[in-house]
């Protein structure tokens, strides 16, 4: 199927009418590493990806599925210049702030943590937890899971440079829930720096916290499964 929409020119359109249909995201992928030049498409993703300024959490769970769809075609092969290449990183990476200010926004704060079967998310949140949570919280582990599980270093390497770039957030418990929800993931490319950074996460934490401990638990997690 996707040989034919590219051969009769009409692959944009398949993608206008089906970047939200789960069923048609393999199509959409094969397409892309089929085209010549599929940048057009890219930029589309990116558009259709951007969380500024949303506040819901159903908007924000179809914002990161069109996300997932994005990093996996771009682990496809895609053939794209470099600079746009490290423009779409950027965006994967940059979109996951976004995602945490939404949650902000609703005084709800994920934290990850590697379990056997992947990363999870668990939460702790100030006041009441909106009954949309669960489905947005569905779609934030498809896509950490994605990452983790189809490692791709330049992008690794790029989120890194993003989570560089951004300053700590004034609450220590935040700031260990943003980068522990971006890192974590990253853990199937660059296992070492990973670990430093759990390690940074966790002292910043009191060791009787419940912080601490998912710190160690994941720390304990990526030692055992990609160090040893």
């Amino acid at each position: 199927m996707a040989c034919a929409l590219v051969a009769k020119h009409v692959e944009f359109n398949f993608v206008k009418k089906n970047y939200f249909n789960v069923r048609a995201s393999s199509v959409i992928i094969f397409m892309v590493a089929l085209m010549d030049d599929p940048t057009p498409i890219i930029y589309f993703l990116i558009e259709k990806s951007n969380l500024k300024g949303i506040k819901t959490y159903p908007a924000m769970s179809k914002r990161i599925d069109v996300l997932s769809l994005l990093y996996r075609c771009m682990n496809s092969g895609v053939s794209i210049l470099p600079e746009f290449r490290k423009k779409v990183y950027r965006h994967i990476a940059e979109s996951q702030f976004e995602i945490s200010k939404i949650y902000r926004d609703a005084k709800t704060f994920p934290i990850a943590k590697l379990e056997d079967d992947g990363v999870s998310h668990t939460f702790f949140y100030i006041g009441k937890v909106r009954k949309t949570l669960g489905d947005a919280l569905i779609s934030y582990r498809k896509l950490a899971n994605e990452i983790l599980l189809s490692p791709n270093e330049s992008y690794a390497e790029t989120a890194i440079e993003v989570l560089d770039e951004t300053k700590d957030f004034d609450r220590p418990t935040i700031n260990f829930c943003v980068n522990g929800c971006l890192v974590v993931p990253l853990v199937g490319v660059i296992p070492e720096k990973v670990l430093s950074r759990l390690y940074n996460l966790r002292d910043s934490m009191s060791d009787e916290s419940v912080f601490y401990k998912i710190a160690e638990s994941t720390i304990e997690k990526v030692k055992k499964v990609y160090l040893e």
